[in-house]
């Protein structure tokens, strides 16, 4: 094997690998919150997991997203985005009506058909929804951020990131300030959470050659000053177990952590990641997806999850179930979903295609001062193109 396409293929599983420290913290931290009280008070007091693990998902998105958009047609971009969110979603989606419908799934016994509905766009965030599967509001962030990045593209200014990234953040800083004017709401933590994306493209540029590493240390080291910033401003008046998950330690401890573990897989990259985590993260999306239909089968709506023998037999078959119900329904949904698309992106070769699918998003959005995309360096050409085609699923 060539040594571009080494350095690559290990690029692509330690990605792999970081996925699954995010989904693996999801479920822990999920399990904790329902029948296990020490992780729950860790949860509460200490390390927000969750967030942890949404964030890290929010930074490899980041990462990831402007790898798929600039090489294609905004139509192309799209096309793959939804045939990649879609149809999981809907399936599982579905699967929580019927449940509902049966009553053994009550989670979302208080929506109408109307917000269920709404809950088909993963929208329903931005116009204050309540979501059917609560772990759909990170998936409104995804819409947002590929609408934000679609934006961007046709405004010819995508790849300014570094300040995209300072602009999230500094607007963040200054919401941040509005609970010391006796305002109230949760405005700062949107803004977080684009910057949370935003500052995963910087080290995207960075990789390109596109930014110092001095800009991309001198941004990060900004995520965690607003990190400290935002948490204390809105949550630093709580204790922690008062204020619940959203407590001013749990949460600037999970967003830093998220922060310096991007930050260790980026600078250790070419490294192979253990396969159980490889294996964890390739089918990530349906343990996120699949996880809360299973820890929730019989929860009353806002009562305590049913405990079988005791907490840690409960933990372990929640992991067991989940993990095996996200095997089938990515071998099933997600990979068939996944051709599909790259039937529809993928270009003929040996033909000139740019009359039929139009001019490709790094043509049209290229500036007389802002060099290729793609690295003169063939190592470096292959890994960010490998690496895209293997994003877009």
């Amino acid at each position: 094997m060539a040594p571009s396409q080494a350095g690559s293929s290990s690029r692509l599983t330690s990605l792999d690998g970081l996925r699954g420290i995010a989904v693996l913290a999801v479920l822990v931290s999920h399990a904790g919150e329902r029948v296990f009280p020490l992780i729950d008070h860790i949860n509460t007091q200490w390390f927000q997991m969750g967030q942890f693990g949404v964030t890290l998902f929010f930074l490899i998105s980041g990462f990831v997203i402007p790898m798929t958009a600039e090489r294609r047609t905004l139509r192309m971009f799209w096309t793959a985005r939804v045939l990649r969110l879609f149809p999981l979603y809907l399936v599982a989606l579905a699967t929580a009506g019927v449940l509902t419908a049966v009553g053994i799934w009550h989670r979302a016994d208080d929506l109408t058909v109307g917000q269920w509905l709404l809950n088909t766009t993963m929208l329903q965030g931005l116009l204050a929804q309540p979501n059917a599967m609560t772990v759909a509001w990170s998936l409104t962030w995804e819409m947002l951020f590929y609408l934000v990045m679609s934006v961007l593209l046709c405004l010819r200014i995508n790849r300014h990131s570094a300040a995209l990234a300072l602009v999230a953040l500094t607007l963040a800083n200054v919401d941040a300030v509005r609970p010391l004017l006796g305002s109230t709401g949760w405005y700062p933590l949107w803004w977080m959470f684009m910057a949370q994306l935003f500052t995963g493209t910087v080290l995207f540029r960075h990789m390109q050659g596109r930014l110092s590493g001095t800009t991309a240390l001198g941004v990060s080291a900004y995520y965690v000053v607003t990190a400290l910033h935002v948490t204390w401003s809105y949550m630093g008046g709580h204790p922690s177990a008062a204020h619940g998950t959203w407590g001013f330690i749990p949460m600037s401890s999970a967003w830093i952590a998220a922060i310096l573990v991007f930050g260790a897989w980026y600078v250790t990259r070419d490294r192979r990641m253990p396969r159980a985590l490889v294996w964890t993260g390739t089918v990530s999306y349906s343990v996120y997806l699949v996880h809360p239909l299973v820890m929730d089968l019989g929860r009353p709506l806002g009562g305590a999850a049913p405990v079988v023998v005791d907490g840690k037999t409960t933990v372990a078959l929640y992991f067991v179930a989940s993990l095996g119900l996200a095997w089938v329904s990515h071998t099933y949904v997600e990979k068939p979903a996944m051709r599909l698309a790259r039937r529809l992106t993928t270009r003929p070769e040996r033909r000139d295609t740019r009359r039929d699918a139009g001019p490709s998003l790094v043509e049209t959005t290229r500036m007389p001062f802002v060099p290729a995309l793609v690295p003169t360096r063939p190592a470096d050409r292959a890994r960010p193109l490998a690496l895209a085609g293997r994003t877009a699923e």
